[in-house]
């Protein structure tokens, strides 16, 4: 009784500071004896303050649901008695206004949403937002591809989502970021030659339903399974454990259902070795591709027990990076161009590009053909330390940045070229070829000023050796 008493203060306690309340004396009851009249009075005392506890969410619930409703009034089109045939021009004024309104916040939202200022004027803002539309919605266009990134969208209680992020610039000079949904995750499984006759469709559907049920239970935190996302507050986060962008392990075990989705049979050849005809491969297919390891587990522990179906498999491309096995499928290469089709652009962008948009990989086709290149950005940066002994290499713990020079290149375009040196304390602009000087009082604001310069130009590609762009040709190959 001791420690149900105790906890039991501590409880009261806490819900009287959350109420605001003081309905016990916490300090006092802390010293009374441990008694069956006093821990009676204390637990009539917390029936009481969940009683008012309820009654205050009541009365809060009945407020959030009044303004509801009197936000419904507000927007109604017609506020008019249902019995009357004809509505009355205070109610036809009310109508054209509510309605009006209605029409300004939705084109809002489309400007926002399309890039386009909302502060306009109306009529300018919706064709804006009309040109905006027609140039992007439902139509294809070419851009080529600097970056793949692999991600996935955890939110809420939705199903975690795995995409991939293509960034880009379109032949005009816009830089692009498209959002590509649907692409497969799977691998492969050499059947040993003797013991292809067993794997059948009802088989193979068994095979499927096995696997669910031996590897959904090791998608649970314990000891052995910690949370490996990057920066996630769980309790079963190690610190130890090496960084990834994998999702939490508790949304893992709450949203994941079934980590194999199908298997299916296909014919080929592996790589290694000779073989002078094609082999049985199962190509099991899972939901995501941080499930492969467990699958790859799975399987070599199944081909060493000789009463398993899967005995003698070879497990192959279980451990290829998601994004590498992105770029095979789509026929996607470095500095490749591709073609986007059907794509919706982003209501709520993620990036800084001038366009973000999503599709789906059956939208996406390569251009393995086309050669010529987009007007991307190059910048080349270097980075000039002060050593504080003359006779030791300058180190980054110790030694200050004193200044920072770019050239920031346009592909194409040699008349664009921008040179700027960022320099600490306020240094005179002696400089040859035109380079602009900005000053900063300390090494933070110096660091400040050449990441906001970074944002703004925002280049494809970041170099060092500024020398080494003096060379390079300005105009695109005939």
């Amino acid at each position: 009784m001791p420690d149900s008493r105790s906890s039991l203060i501590e409880l009261i306690h806490a819900k009287q500071r959350r109420l605001g309340v003081e309905m016990v004396d916490v300090e006092s009851e802390r010293e009374l004896s441990d008694t069956p009249e006093n821990y009676q009075s204390l637990v009539e005392a917390m029936a009481e303050l969940k009683r008012l506890e309820a009654e205050r969410t009541t009365m809060r619930m009945r407020r959030m649901y009044a303004a509801r409703r009197d936000a419904m009034v507000e927007y109604l089109p017609y506020l008019v008695d249902l019995t009357s045939t004809t509505p009355s021009p205070a109610d036809n004024e009310r109508v054209q206004a509510t309605r009006a309104r209605w029409k300004s916040m939705r084109l809002a939202k489309l400007a926002c949403r399309f890039g386009v200022d909302p502060q306009l004027d109306e009529a300018v803002m919706a064709d804006a937002v009309r040109s905006k539309r027609s140039e992007w919605c439902g139509k294809a266009f070419d851009m080529q591809c600097f970056d793949v990134q692999h991600y996935y969208r955890d939110v809420g209680s939705a199903p975690i989502r795995r995409r991939f992020r293509i960034f880009g610039r379109l032949a005009n000079g816009r830089s692009v970021a498209v959002d590509v949904d649907g692409a497969p995750s799977y691998l492969y499984a050499a059947v040993p030659a003797d013991r292809t006759r067993r794997f059948t469709k009802p088989v193979l559907e068994g095979l499927v339903d096995e696997m669910n049920e031996g590897l959904v239970w090791r998608l649970r935190p314990n000891t052995f399974v910690g949370c490996r996302r990057t920066g996630c507050k769980c309790r079963y986060r190690k610190p130890g454990e090496r960084p990834s962008f994998e999702p939490c392990v508790c949304s893992i075990e709450r949203k994941v259902k079934a980590v194999v989705l199908d298997i299916t049979t296909v014919r080929g050849r592996s790589i290694v070795g000779y073989h002078p005809s094609e082999q049985l491969f199962l190509k099991l297919e899972v939901s995501y591709p941080f499930l492969l390891r467990a699958c790859v587990g799975w399987l070599r522990k199944q081909a060493k027990d000789r009463s398993n179906l899967c005995y003698g498999v070879a497990v192959h491309e279980g451990t290829i990076d998601p994004t590498v096995r992105f770029m095979v499928d789509t026929d996607l290469v470095g500095c490749g161009w591709l073609t986007v089709r059907n794509a919706r652009l982003a209501t709520q962008p993620q990036t800084r590009c001038d366009v973000e948009c999503a599709t789906t990989v059956a939208d996406i086709t390569a251009q393995s053909d086309r050669t010529d290149n987009a007007p991307f950005r190059i910048l080349a940066l270097d980075i000039e330390c002060m050593s504080l002994d003359v006779n030791v290499f300058p180190t980054a713990n110790k030694c200050p940045v004193i200044q920072m020079s770019t050239h920031l290149r346009i592909y194409g375009q040699a008349d664009r070229d921008e040179k700027k040196v960022f320099c600490l304390l306020d240094t005179d602009n002696c400089l040859p070829d035109g380079a602009a000087i900005v000053s900063a009082p300390h090494e933070t604001a110096l660091f400040h000023e050449i990441f906001k310069y970074i944002v703004e130009v925002d280049p494809d590609i970041i170099t060092g050796q500024v020398d080494t762009l003096h060379s390079t040709r300005a105009a695109p190959p005939s």
